[in-house]
């Protein structure tokens, strides 16, 4: 009896001790089956890598045990856009400038791991004339990125940082433009027939603004991790906000 629980807990630790798969293994065992399965041959990778950039990729599909090559597949099909946007990183990561090929696959199935390469990858679309990627850029940051009240003229994303240069493409803009653009004189009146005189006073005292999305705030009110613009107040713009809403206290 003794020896047969001995056994038993010898079988149980072995069971513990059994590592986990790794991926290298299972990559060059299937390696032509898997490139054919994800469609990822056409990208213009060397075999090497393609091994590399499909490390991360099958180690995220990996269970405890070690899968044959089609339940390796299958794992990684049913998992397609997390794993082409792994591959898109791995290629942003390593190559100083894209294929046309790599960059039409990188914006048509990259989303949301796009964000921290937009600037470059706007750069080598307009530098090809690619204003088709170019919108679906710009598309990816309005729906992910710290979008601005103000649109770059440049190059059209909403990602202008607080001090007027855009966070895309790096072109700065007057001030004068940032205010045509929003309508800033219409903005001005809205805002001092409407906020409380407490804030306009702060407006006035602060010399300048913080415009987001949301509105217009005294600057020593600005939530900075809220995207938004500094805009100084001109002598006229303080005056009109001071009547405007003197104007509409007394009405």
């Amino acid at each position: 009896m003794a020896g047969r629980k001995k056994a038993g807990v010898s079988r149980h630790r072995s069971r513990r001790k059994r590592k986990p798969p790794t991926p290298e293994p299972l990559i060059e065992k299937g390696f032509n089956e898997i490139v054919e399965a994800l469609g990822i041959g056409v990208l213009g990778l060397s075999d090497e890598e393609l091994r590399e950039a499909l490390i991360e990729p099958v180690a995220m599909v990996l269970g405890a045990s070690k899968p044959s090559i089609q339940a390796l597949i299958k794992r990684l099909q049913r998992n397609l856009s997390r794993v082409y946007q792994l591959i898109i990183i791995y290629m942003l990561e390593h190559r100083d400038k894209l294929s046309e090929e790599q960059l039409e696959f990188a914006v048509a199935y990259g989303d949301r791991a796009l964000l921290p390469y937009i600037g470059r990858l706007y750069s080598e679309a307009e530098s090809r004339g690619r204003d088709d990627l170019v919108a679906v850029l710009r598309g990816v940051w309005e729906k992910y990125g710290k979008t601005s009240p103000v649109r770059c003229p440049k190059c059209g994303f909403r990602a202008v940082d607080p001090g007027l240069t855009c966070r895309i493409c790096g072109y700065t803009l007057s001030e004068d433009e940032a205010k045509r653009q929003l309508g800033f004189n219409d903005l001005l009146v809205m805002v001092a027939s409407t906020m409380p005189r407490e804030m306009i006073e702060e407006m006035i005292a602060d010399g300048a603004v913080y415009v987001t999305m949301r509105g217009v705030y005294p600057l020593r009110r600005a939530r900075r991790e809220e995207p938004g613009v500094v805009l100084e107040l001109t002598p006229r713009e303080k005056k009109m906000l001071d009547e405007y809403s003197k104007g509409g206290r007394n009405a």
